[in-house]
């Protein structure tokens, strides 16, 4: 599920960036955000799979780090924006970046067998 949530987003923004029809970029962005709800069916389960009787406090550490890029976010989008002179293009190739690098790393150092 990780794989199809990081992936399948990934690719579909870098088919965004590339089309130049109205209809099409709505239909992309539209399944990179439902392929991201996969994402999450993949790693919302994995604390419980990792640590069944911990699963509460290792979600609440993970979402505590995570949301540190979210603050970050918003600035780093404004400066991208900022510096291709009002173009999109480097921030959602930019998302695609993360979400396959995020991809290589779960796939790399995930493990479903139970620590705790």
């Amino acid at each position: 599920m990780n794989s199809i949530g990081l992936i399948g987003p990934a690719i579909f923004l870098l088919c965004f960036c590339a089309v130049n029809n109205l209809l099409f970029a709505v239909i992309f962005v539209s399944i990179s955000m439902g392929l991201c709800a996969c994402n999450s069916a993949g790693h919302l389960s994995n604390h419980a799979d990792v640590a069944p009787n911990h699963a509460g406090i290792t979600f609440a550490i993970s979402n505590t780090v995570a949301t540190i890029p979210g603050i970050l976010c918003g600035p780093l989008t404004a400066e991208l924006v900022t510096q291709s002179h009002g173009r999109w293009f480097p921030v959602f190739v930019l998302a695609a970046g993360v979400n396959f690098a995020g991809a290589v790393i779960y796939l790399s150092q995930s493990s479903a067998s139970q620590a705790l």
